[in-house]
């Protein structure tokens, strides 16, 4: 039996959420190859995987995505969605985000009286927020170019969860951005994301009240 848009949107948020669990959970491994003891040359190696890492959750994520929006316009009005390049790690802003929130971050701490580990704590959290958002950008840019590329897509709306931020639900409360509006923002969509931030977005196609 064929999924509604509605479900399919609910299984792809739990699609998304799954990987980002694991993400959290692996990037606090990773965060081990930091040494205490000698933050900036330890930062190279840490950097380099988790790199690796989060550069494979993002097509992951991008992955699911394609799935997904190709079923959506199916199930809402039929026909294909357009190719487009899977979005591409920009490694020099994600190796700047782990340098800030990880070492700068903790030798901040440490400068205004924190221990080691208070400090090392805030910047793991800190860390995994900012992989999160690097994940969910696989999927968020992967739907915002698939919708500027169909004829067919009027626009985006966003999708929370019922425990979203007040930032979040203001922004979802706006309802639908359309691509004519020519939003400039932070996406393509006129969506703007935060750290840790699980928000999804949803295509809006023509002849579909969905």
């Amino acid at each position: 039996m064929a999924q509604t848009a509605t479900q399919l949107t609910r299984r792809h948020r739990s699609q998304l959420l799954k990987i980002s669990t694991r993400t959290l959970h692996d990037v606090a491994k990773v965060w081990a190859l930091l040494n205490p003891a000698d933050l900036d040359t330890s930062f190279i190696e840490y950097s380099q995987v988790m790199e690796k890492l989060i550069g494979e959750r993002k097509q992951l994520a991008a992955s699911v995505t394609y799935g997904y929006v190709k079923e959506l316009k199916k199930v809402l009005i039929g026909g294909d969605i357009p190719y487009v390049d899977t979005p591409a790690l920009e490694y020099d802003k994600l190796n700047t985000s782990l340098k800030v929130l990880g070492p700068i971050t903790i030798k901040q701490h440490i400068k205004d009286g924190d221990q080691y580990v208070e400090a090392a704590n805030d910047a793991l959290r800190r860390t995994q927020g900012a992989a999160v958002r690097h994940t969910y950008g696989g999927a968020r840019e992967l739907l915002d170019a698939v919708v500027a590329a169909d004829q067919d897509a009027l626009g985006w709306k966003r999708v929370t969860s019922s425990r979203a931020c007040d930032f979040c639900s203001m922004l979802a409360g706006r309802g639908a951005v359309y691509k004519s509006e020519g939003n400039a923002s932070f996406t393509a969509s006129g969506q703007h994301y935060h750290d840790n931030c699980k928000c999804t977005v949803q295509p809006l196609y023509l002849d579909s009240t969905n």
